[in-house]
C-alpha cells in the first residue's frame, strides 16, 4: 500500500499535482461503519471554559486530567482555560476545574451514542435542491483529514463536517465547497491540513455568498490546535488570528516508508528504508523504524516542547505505538506525552510538538 508514496511526498513538498490511481485494497474513504462502541474507552466527551481567578498552574489540570481520561487538550492564557478530556468522571473533572475559577462553557457528550460516522455520512448526501444551508449560527468550520481517529477528534472539538481524502489527502475545490454550503452557518473556517489543499479551499471563496475563512494549516495536528483555539464567543478577525498563531506554534513530525530509491536534501534514501519528515524537512532515514523514531524525537526534543501527541496510523498496532509513547518520555521528560489512535494511510506516525 505504499507504492510510490516517496515520490508523492517530494512532488507535493515541490507544489506539483500528485495524481493517484488507487487499487482495490486501498481505502478511499474512512470506514465508520467498522466502528465498535466497545473500543471506546471512555464514554465522556467533556470540555469547559473556566475563567482564571488564581495563580494555580494549568499543568496540574493535565497532569489530573491524564490520571482519569485521555485525548486532553488544555490551552490557557492570562484569562482562562480551555480544556478537552475523554473520560468516565465527568463529574471530579469539573470538581477539579472549579478550584481554577469560574465556569464560562461546559459541554459533556456520551460518545458512544454518538459517533462520527454520522458526520461523515452528511458528507456523502448530495445537496438539497434547494441549494446551500441557510444561517441558523454565525460560525462554522470543515477540517480535511483522512483516517477514523482524526476524524473523530476534529468533531470532538466541535468541526461541523470532515473533508475525506484518499492517501494522497488532495480533496478537490469541489468536495470542500460542497461541505462550506452544508453548514448552517454565515461564516466557514476551513482547515485544509496540508499545503497541497489550501489553494483549493481558498478557490471555495468567490464559489459562495458565505464567508470562508481558510486557516493555511500544512498538517494535521496543526489543524487540531487550531480547532482547539476557535472561540464561539471571539469574532471573525479574532478566531482567525488566534487560529493562525495556534497552528503556526505546532511541529510536525511524519514518518512512512520509501518505496523506490531517492534523493532527499541532498540524502540517498534506499527503496525499502523508513524516513520521516519534520515541518517538510528530512529528520531521519533507515532501514531499521525504530532507529527514524528515535532520531527523529531527539530532533524534535531540541525544541524543548511542552506537548507531544503522537498519533498512529492504520498499520500501526497500539502495543508499539505505546512504545513510541514511552521513548518520547524518555527523551522528554518535562513534556507532557499523549498516545492517539489516528488511524491515518502512508504514515505510520505523525507526532505534534508544541
Amino acid at each position: 500500500g505504499y507504492l510510490y508514496i516517496l515520490d508523492g511526498m517530494l512532488k507535493a513538498l515541490r507544489g506539483e499535482t500528485i495524481e493517484v490511481t488507487a487499487d482495490n485494497s486501498t481505502r478511499e474513504k474512512a470506514e465508520f461503519s467498522d466502528f465498535n462502541t466497545e473500543d471506546i474507552h471512555f464514554t465522556y466527551c467533556t470540555e469547559f471554559i473556566v475563567e482564571r481567578e488564581n495563580q494555580k498552574d494549568p499543568d496540574l489540570l493535565r497532569q489530573f486530567l491524564s490520571g482519569i481520561g485521555d485525548s486532553i487538550v488544555v490551552v490557557d492564557d492570562d484569562e482562562i482555560i480551555k480544556t478537552h478530556v475523554h473520560t468516565n468522571e465527568p463529574g471530579n473533572v469539573l470538581t477539579e476545574a472549579l478550584t481554577y475559577g469560574s465556569f464560562l462553557t461546559v459541554k459533556i457528550e456520551n460518545m458512544k451514542q454518538q459517533h462520527t460516522h454520522k458526520v461523515m455520512e452528511q458528507a456523502e448526501e448530495e445537496l438539497p435542491e434547494e441549494g446551500p444551508a441557510e444561517p441558523e449560527k454565525e460560525f462554522g468550520i470543515v477540517s480535511v483529514c483522512a483516517g477514523e481517529g482524526m476524524a473523530q477528534i476534529f468533531c470532538d472539538l466541535g468541526v461541523d463536517a470532515i473533508v475525506t481524502g484518499g492517501q494522497t489527502m488532495n480533496p478537490s475545490t469541489e468536495d470542500i465547497l460542497k461541505q462550506v454550503e452544508r453548514i448552517p452557518a454565515a461564516t466557514v473556517f476551513v482547515l485544509p491540513n496540508n499545503k497541497n489543499i489550501i489553494m483549493a479551499a481558498q478557490q471555495c471563496q468567490p464559489l459562495t455568498e458565505k464567508k470562508v475563512v481558510v486557516i493555511p494549516t500544512g498538517t494535521v495536528p496543526q489543524g487540531i490546535s487550531a480547532a482547539v483555539a476557535f472561540d464561539a464567543f471571539e469574532d471573525a478577525d479574532s478566531n482567525e488570528q488566534a487560529m493562525k498563531e495556534a497552528a503556526a506554534a505546532v511541529s510536525t513530525a511524519q514518518i512512512t516508508y520509501a518505496a523506490r530509491d531517492s534523493e532527499f536534501d541532498g540524502q540517498t534514501i534506499r527503496a525499502g528504508e523508513y524516513l520521516s519528515l519534520l515541518d517538510g524537512t528530512l529528520a531521519a532515514n533507515d532501514a531499521d523504524i525504530n532507529v527514524v523514531i528515535t532520531t527523529t524525537l531527539e530532533k524534535i526534543g531540541e525544541k524543548e516542547p511542552e506537548l507531544i501527541t503522537v498519533y498512529y496510523g492504520e498499520d500501526v498496532d497500539e502495543d508499539a505505538a505505546a512504545a513510541v509513547g514511552q521513548t518520547a518520555e524518555e527523551l522528554m521528560p518535562d513534556a507532557e506525552v499523549s498516545v492517539l489512535s489516528g488511524g491515518q494511510p502512508v504514515y505510520y506516525y505523525v507526532i505534534s510538538a508544541e
